[in-house]
């Protein structure tokens, strides 16, 4: 599965913004909060918590 399918998974999350997450990643530093908001809500998809999942990623969208 790749990251834009695990991420529109996440309750909240579309095809547009999962490819907006990606491209900021790819361009930045992985330090940021972007990233650290991204790998907080991948924790929480993998503990089944899709709810919370999509908190983070969309505080990850909202600092961009």
């Amino acid at each position: 599965m790749s990251l834009k399918d695990e991420l529109t998974d996440i309750d909240g999350v579309g095809d547009v913004t999962a490819e907006r997450i990606i491209e900021v990643l790819d361009e930045r530093d992985t330090d940021d909060a972007v990233a650290e908001n991204v790998r907080e809500a991948y924790e929480y998809y993998e503990a089944g918590e899709k709810s919370y999942a999509g908190k983070f990623l969309r505080r990850a969208y909202n600092e961009l």
